[in-house]
């Protein structure tokens, strides 16, 4: 069966190199990119419980695939550095008050991870598993007790005018 394809956007490689494709077409501007942006916050906003739970199951993703990513900022945040517990954090508001800190404590773990120690692997299997409870429980609590209360609607017309159906790139 023969398709028009005359109305096809082009597919250029973004480096020679790249098995990566870029999709250019000649008549998506700014201001339909903007109204992708706009549709795209219209629908958080009709679906919170949606948007929310597509959050914490992307950031139990990035837990699973990288949980470092996400473990380090909060430890450095907490106040465990490479050098040590920064001064007037709340590692060193804990380390007050627990006084001598014990090899293998949680305190310990996290100093050895900020510090890129043996705590490393220990805090990214943690991060791990919290990672991926949290997605797992977000969905499935979508899924159970979520339903209905929501609905997802595609604006008349599509969410942009810059692509006809026949310039959707399929794989």
């Amino acid at each position: 069966m023969s398709r028009n394809t005359s109305h096809r956007p082009t597919t250029t490689p973004r480096h020679p190199a790249s098995d990566h494709w870029h999709f250019q077409h000649e008549d998506c501007t700014h201001r339909e990119m903007a109204a992708h942006v706009k549709n795209a916050a219209e629908m958080v906003a009709r679906n919170p419980g949606t948007a929310a739970v597509a959050g914490v199951v992307t950031v139990g993703a990035v837990a699973l695939a990288a949980p470092l990513a996400i473990a380090a900022p909060v430890l450095a945040a907490v106040g465990f550095t490479a050098e040590g517990v920064a001064a007037t954090s709340i590692a060193a508001g804990v380390q007050a008050g627990i006084g001598n800190v014990v090899g293998g404590s949680v305190f310990a773990i996290c100093q050895s991870a900020a510090a890129g120690g043996a705590g490393a692997a220990a805090v990214a299997t943690g991060t791990q598993v919290v990672g991926g409870v949290a997605a797992v429980g977000a969905a499935l609590g979508k899924f159970l007790w979520g339903g209905g209360q929501e609905r997802e609607e595609m604006p008349v017309g599509g969410y942009a005018d810059c692509a006809e159906e026949d310039d959707v790139l399929r794989l």
